[in-house]
């Protein structure tokens, strides 16, 4: 029943993922799109660095999976970086959007490496070997400058609900690019789900005498410590969302408002 189950979800997570999007274009960019193409084109590829000071706001803020950069200097210093980590980068975009002060786009980026990459998960050799990511990056704009700078990642965990403090999430945050780093080809969703089936693959190795358990009788920090490497950024985190939040909106319901986390207030009936 183990090897089954294994096979089974090996065999899931293994599907290839197809896409039937083609690369847009836009015949005349706004002036939005232009300057977050230039950033692309200009600042990264072309490593026009001075066109950083006109580009972004001096308290602007850019989100990655594993860290934050802030400030004009924060963003000088980072294009730095790849500058050192790269001898190419070339970004093609897919598709831009835009709506309101926001402006979304998808891309790949190709490189060449320079030397050593530096991440959270470890150093790696990428001298003249070809890296290629794809990221969604959502910008938004205040007074003609980028204010703000997020980059789609997965986030996959479990909420626990009840608490007096409030939800409590705890669960994995990581990008494509990082996951691509560790292992070329994958994405995000594909990691977070085989990093588990490997390390209980690994698990059973190492307890051969065991027979079947259930995932409560594990290891788990055996567990974790496999497949920590694979998901980004592990944290946890409170919240304030309850079953009540946003209900009601469509149709009337029979809630009781007294004790948010009775099961009438979670199904949808």
């Amino acid at each position: 029943m183990v090897k089954t189950s294994i096979a089974l979800a090996l065999m899931l997570v293994g599907l290839p993922v197809g896409s039937g999007a083609q690369s847009g274009s836009v015949a005349v960019p706004s002036a939005q799109q232009k300057l977050v193409l230039s950033y692309f084109h200009d600042v990264l590829d072309g490593r026009k660095i001075d066109l950083v000071d006109n580009m972004f706001r001096p308290d602007c803020a850019l989100h990655f999976g594993s860290s934050d950069v802030k400030g004009i200097a924060g963003v000088r210093s980072m294009v730095e970086r790849i500058d050192t980590t790269y001898s190419r980068l070339a970004t093609e975009v897919h598709d831009i959007f835009e709506s309101g002060d926001k402006v979304v786009v998808r891309l790949t980026h190709q490189a060449t490496g320079a030397g050593t990459l530096r991440s959270r998960i470890g150093n790696y050799d990428i001298n003249g070997k070809s890296i290629t990511w794809d990221a969604i990056v959502i910008f938004q704009m205040k007074n003609g400058k980028i204010a703000e700078e997020w980059v789609n990642r997965d986030e996959l965990g479990v909420l626990l609900m009840g608490a007096q403090r409030g939800v409590y999430w705890f669960g994995s945050r990581l990008t494509i690019a990082d996951a691509r780093r560790v292992a070329p080809h994958n994405n995000a969703t594909s990691l977070q789900v085989t990093a588990a089936v490997l390390a209980g693959i690994v698990w059973a190795i190492e307890h051969p005498r065991e027979g079947i358990v259930e995932p409560e009788e594990m290891d788990f920090e055996r567990v974790l410590e496999i497949a920590y490497p694979y998901l980004g950024d592990v944290v946890g985190v409170y919240g304030d969302w309850t079953p009540l939040k946003g209900r009601e909106r469509l149709f009337p319901e029979d809630l009781d408002r007294d004790d948010p986390w009775q099961f009438k207030n979670i199904r949808v009936v």
